[in-house]
């Protein structure tokens, strides 16, 4: 048996198993949060994880470069998954999260090569900075309808991403959140977001189409940079500033409806780098 620190004086006992590449198991017991120090001497051997509904924190680099680790479940009750949680486990394919997590921190799930697809429960609130960037395999990403706050790179480099869902509460698209996101053909801006951050979409080379709805206000630097098989947008009249390179090297975009009362930070021909349509 193994012990975990307690973060919180409690008494209480969590329950964490984990499986191993010869077929065996170990059973780590201790208090309320896992972290590192507990399961570190199996970084190369542990192909598999259930962790017990007793635990409330997954601590900070608690399973880092777990190389070896494919699949992972969490039961009801942990309600943190801390930053570097699983970061570089580059064999997790599977990743069950439950709906009690209220927060994933900074790259939690960063550089999971294997990962395919994530589903983010309504019980999530916050997601930290780059914590599912560069997960080169991930298709499919939904966020719970209770998610307010999305850091930024939460999805970037994720170059085989093609379908995400957004959830209602969002208020803004971040900095760099879908960054290099280069199998990304459409996606839907929720009603209430106000605005979209410097490199949002940049290099997203494939994305299509995308409906900006009305109450934006704001399209940072570098925002759609590079989005070469983006076609027409129409600007919303909520728009008050298109900053620099906004959509510069857009090169199949050709059609723009967009109000005369937008403030462009550059001029139109660093901003579009093409014929505008007003």
């Amino acid at each position: 048996m193994e012990n975990v620190r307690n973060c919180n004086n409690s008494e209480e006992k969590f329950f964490c198993k984990l499986m191993l590449k010869n077929g065996s198991s170990v059973d780590i017991h201790g208090d309320k949060e896992l972290n590192g120090n507990a399961v570190y001497k199996y970084q190369d051997t542990c192909v598999g994880v259930e962790i017990g509904d007793l635990c409330r924190c997954i601590g900070f680099s608690a399973f880092y470069c777990f190389k070896e680790l494919e699949s992972v479940t969490i039961l009801n009750g942990v309600t943190y998954i801390e930053a570097f949680a699983f970061s570089n486990c580059r064999s997790l394919r599977n990743v069950i999260i439950p709906n009690t997590i209220k927060s994933i921190s900074d790259n939690a799930f960063s550089g999971c090569k294997r990962l395919i697809s994530v589903k983010i429960p309504d019980s999530v609130e916050t997601i930290g900075m780059s914590a599912f960037a560069n997960c080169t395999s991930l298709v499919n990403i939904s966020f719970g309808r209770n998610v307010s706050t999305i850091g930024t790179f939460v999805c970037s480099y994720c170059t085989n991403l093609k379908n995400v869902k957004l959830g209602g509460r969002i208020k803004e698209i971040s900095g760099g959140l879908f960054k290099n996101c280069s199998s990304l053909v459409n996606i839907n801006i929720p009603s209430g977001v106000g605005h979209i951050y410097a490199q949002a979409f940049y290099n997203c080379f494939s994305l299509k189409s995308i409906t900006l709805p009305e109450g934006i206000t704001c399209i940072d630097a570098y925002a759609f940079y590079n989005c070469s098989s983006l076609e027409s947008i129409t600007i919303p009249k909520s728009v008050v500033t298109i900053g620099k390179r906004a959509f510069a090297d857009c090169t199949s975009l050709t059609i723009i409806d967009m109000p005369s009362t937008v403030k462009l930070i550059d001029s139109e021909a660093d901003v579009f780098v093409i014929n505008i349509k007003k």
